[in-house]
């Protein structure tokens, strides 16, 4: 590794990481961030000495893959095989084989080959596709073969919907005009809650999880009704009511029924489950609770302000850099 860039790397690193930016990431982003910085000039026999410019100027000059291999070496060193985790960003959800749940970690987007060598296709589908295989999301899988017919198909139905659920969410929210910075912060919650509730169901054998997750769940409709009446009024009502919130939201959510938030205990109920009062959850209680408030989230937010991401395909060219 060359001294004079392994030494900026160290502060460029903490840098991304307290920006959150995952560590797969990073290579390419400290790359830019040490040439915007650090790099004043660039010499080369072809082109003599210049600035360094703009990154769609330097992107694929050979000095800058140059740069970014040694870059991906110090991150290789430190971090190891987690450099090569997967980009695609998953929304962890549940599955449900024999009354035991399982961690199922849906990836949120599709990424097939387009021109070989140069491009590839990057879709934003709103259910699970033909050609997926769901059980493949299933992290430490059962035996499938150890079920009968009948239970497994059964499993596989609501890993199945649960997914489709997850990405039409994904997709609405990712598509979602969020100026506002308050709406912006609402809708964020409805992820953080939603896999807040799958992680506390998979935590099944500690007593309370169920109760605690259908808090989560109430948590995640609040989220997104109150982001949908700040994003298209400028204000939300402080309110853990879902029906007040369903109410006020008429005018722009009227495709949401009723009726669905009948099947999902009162805000107060749901706020006594979270402190261990009353009757607690069963796992059929919550997952039953858990698969109404993902349709009634999705219909939610399929009247955001925005662009209908849905099963949109676009077509990327090969990052240069990357050779």
């Amino acid at each position: 590794m060359i001294k004079e860039i392994a030494q900026h790397l160290e502060l460029i690193d903490e840098g991304l990481a307290l920006d959150g930016l995952p560590i797969n990431m990073r290579p390419f982003q400290a790359t830019w961030t040490f040439v915007r910085e650090f790099v004043t000039e660039v010499h080369t026999e072809q082109d003599g000495t210049k600035q360094p410019g703009k990154l769609t100027e330097f992107a694929s000059e050979t000095w800058f893959k140059y740069l970014y291999e040694h870059v991906e070496q110090w991150y290789r060193a430190r971090y190891g095989t987690r450099v090569d985790s997967s980009s695609t960003r998953r929304f962890q959800g549940i599955a449900l084989f024999a009354s035991t749940p399982f961690e199922l970690q849906v990836p949120t987007t599709v990424t097939t080959p387009g021109v070989p060598g140069e491009t590839v296709r990057l879709t934003w589908p709103d259910v699970v596709l033909s050609e997926e295989d769901v059980s493949t999301w299933i992290v430490n899988p059962p035996d499938l073969s150890s079920y009968n017919e009948e239970s497994r198909l059964e499993a596989i139905k609501l890993a199945t919907e649960v997914a489709s659920k997850l990405r039409a969410i994904w997709s609405r929210l990712t598509g979602a005009y969020l100026s506002d910075e308050i709406a912006k912060n609402l809708l964020a919650g409805v992820i953080i809650h939603l896999e807040s509730a799958s992680a506390l169901i998979l935590r099944y054998e500690k007593e309370g999880s169920f109760g605690r997750a259908q808090w989560e769940v109430q948590m995640a409709c609040e989220s997104a009704y109150k982001g949908l009446l700040q994003q298209r009024t400028g204000s939300f009502i402080e309110s853990h009511d879902l029906f007040f919130l369903h109410d006020r939201s008429l005018p722009y959510s009227d495709s949401v029924s009723r009726e669905l938030l009948r099947k999902l205990p009162r805000w107060q109920e749901a706020a006594n489950f979270r402190y261990g009062q009353g009757d607690q959850p069963t796992i059929f209680g919550i997952v039953s609770w858990y698969r109404v408030a993902l349709t009634i989230i999705a219909e939610i937010l399929r009247n955001l302000k925005g662009l209908q991401l849905a099963n949109t395909r676009i077509e990327i060219r090969k990052a240069p850099w990357l050779g």
